[in-house]
């Protein structure tokens, strides 16, 4: 794991040292999920969900576009890259079926049960990227190239889906396409959501 040192060094140069980034990223997911976990009042839990799935939603869309393509050009990286994807695709999926539980049944033990699965699986897949990906990207690259790829990530995030989307393309090329589109449309659902939540006094 990149030290303190080398990921404020990163910051300070040109960008966030991309693996220190997405270990901070991994441990705020984590106790944003236990903070969730731990909630009982329905409605709030489910208000958290989508704040997480927004986020989850960002990062691993901006991991396809900024950190993948790289991977797969260093030793071992197809395959690395491969179960990457296959681990963010089932992620999508519970996430998916998470939130549409928590807007139609929010009190079932369903839910919690999904959210109980979601948590697993995003542990184990954050536990590999650190342990299997993040030692080949800091061997394989120079450190100036994992700050380029902090600001990649960075940048892709401001502008990816708000929500998951476990149906699209499985080929690295064509969700790179895609992504940006669903980015859109996603903001556009988000927008007439709010505009439907928030009551009429208030839009003036």
């Amino acid at each position: 794991m990149a030290s303190a040192q080398e990921g404020q060094s990163g910051r300070d140069a040109s960008g966030p040292e991309v693996t220190a980034l997405l270990s901070e990223q991994h441990r705020e997911f984590r106790r944003s999920f236990a903070e969730l976990r731990a909630m009982r009042e329905p409605l709030a839990r489910r208000d958290a969900l989508e704040r997480l799935s927004c986020q989850l939603s960002k990062h691993e869309a901006a991991e396809a576009m900024a950190v993948y393509p790289v991977v797969a050009h260093l030793a071992s990286g197809p395959e690395l890259r491969a179960r990457a994807l296959a681990d963010e695709r089932q992620t999508a999926r519970l996430l998916a079926n998470c939130l549409r539980k928590s807007f139609w049944r929010p009190r079932s033990r369903g839910l919690r049960r999904l959210l109980c699965q979601l948590q697993a699986v995003l542990d184990e897949h954050v536990s590999y990227e650190e342990e299997m990906i993040f030692p080949v990207l800091r061997l394989g690259e120079e450190e100036r190239k994992r700050q380029m790829m902090g600001t990649w990530m960075e940048n892709a995030e401001s502008i990816g889906p708000t929500r998951p989307h476990p149906h699209g393309p499985q080929r690295l090329p064509g969700l790179i396409a895609l992504l940006p589109v669903l980015a859109v449309l996603d903001r556009l659902r988000d927008a007439a959501r709010r505009r439907v939540e928030t009551p009429p006094k208030m839009r003036s």
